[in-house]
């Protein structure tokens, strides 16, 4: 699952947050503010015939909301199976944040990704592989974040990608422009922050709401910047270009200033792939995700950004038999049973 992060998603004006009676409604009515989503509460709002829900109450309207949760519902709606509402929307529920629409369901969960960087596993990752570094830095995820190398995913979708960077070592910097898609990798990032067992690899992934070609070329001038004058470590702040325009659903993304302790040393690249033409059926999540996001319409732009930072490496992930990012030929690749892997190696 990928994003790109070249291409505002369309907006979605009938979008809304549905909240559970047992979610947390301070946190709901934080979230749809910050988003502008209407908000809605489940059942009893929920409409038992249908499943669609009624009139959306208003984020501000926290009364109206916890006085609709109370009303109990009847015997005949209990007995009822309960129709998914056919609308794409967010759902807050005790367990997390999710999208929805009918029977498909997609939420970041970190927990699932375990068993992919267990002993013996995680180095057979085709991913770990093409991003692994002639130095030595980088192998354990206990590591400090000074021993660490630096990694960009410029494409974070649902930090699937991104954790398994973390687990291999990285300190991983996560570019996700598309607000709704940030919004369910952050409430996932939260949750993982809070197991035990998530939380050495999590608390190395820090995620930036913001587009990642204006924060590349950023970086990339800033960098540029200091070459000819005295040399020290360098922090680069990633932060929306002033001159460049905010499409009007970004702007309800927080803003995310974060320091990068340096160059990055991997830049992973994984722009999300043309619709299918063959039958091969589209996992439902994924569906999800083409709803919001479409094909990078400037590779060439991604690329170049990208490159233009000088890491050691740039990996971008494609289809087994697409064609390369941008039309530009790695400096060797890395292949599956039907993604590849396209190394760019500058060091």
């Amino acid at each position: 699952m990928v994003s790109n992060t070249s291409h505002y998603a369309k907006p979605h004006d009938d979008i809304f947050l549905l909240v559970d009676s047992d979610a947390d409604l301070a946190s709901a009515t934080s979230l749809a503010h910050n988003l502008a989503l209407p908000l809605q509460a489940s059942s009893p709002h929920q409409d038992q015939r249908t499943g669609t829900p009624k009139a959306p109450a208003s984020a501000s309207d926290k009364d109206a909301l916890i006085c609709a949760e109370k009303t109990p519902r009847s015997k005949t709606s209990r007995s009822k199976k309960t129709v998914k509402d056919p609308r794409l929307h967010l759902h807050l529920t005790k367990e997390g944040l999710q999208l929805e629409q009918a029977d498909m369901t997609l939420m970041c969960d970190f927990k699932a990704l375990m068993t992919r960087i267990k002993p013996g596993k995680l180095n057979s990752e085709l991913l770990v592989k093409a991003s692994k570094l002639k130095s030595k830095k980088g192998t354990d995820h206990e590591g400090d974040l000074a021993s660490r190398p630096l990694a960009i995913d410029a494409t974070a979708g649902l930090g699937s990608d991104s954790f398994l960077l973390a687990a291999a070592g990285f300190s991983v910097h996560m570019f996700e422009q598309d607000p709704l898609i940030a919004a369910l990798l952050q409430d996932g990032l939260k949750r993982a922050q809070k197991d035990s067992k998530l939380f050495p690899i999590v608390s190395h992934m820090h995620l930036h709401k913001q587009d990642s070609i204006a924060a590349l070329k950023q970086a990339g001038n800033r960098f540029a910047q200091t070459e000819n004058g005295p040399k020290q470590k360098v922090s680069t702040a990633f932060a929306p270009d002033a001159t460049e325009p905010l499409d009007s659903r970004s702007s309800l993304t927080e803003s995310s200033t974060s320091l990068l302790p340096g160059k990055p040393d991997v830049i992973y690249l994984d722009p999300m792939f043309p619709a299918r033409t063959k039958s091969a059926a589209v996992k439902k999540k994924f569906q999800l995700i083409h709803l919001l996001e479409h094909p990078c319409e400037n590779e060439e732009e991604l690329l170049e950004a990208a490159i233009a930072l000088k890491p050691h490496k740039v990996v971008v992930k494609r289809m087994l038999k697409g064609p390369y990012l941008a039309n530009k030929k790695p400096s060797y690749s890395l292949k599956g049973k039907s993604i590849r892997y396209d190394c760019y190696v500058f060091a």
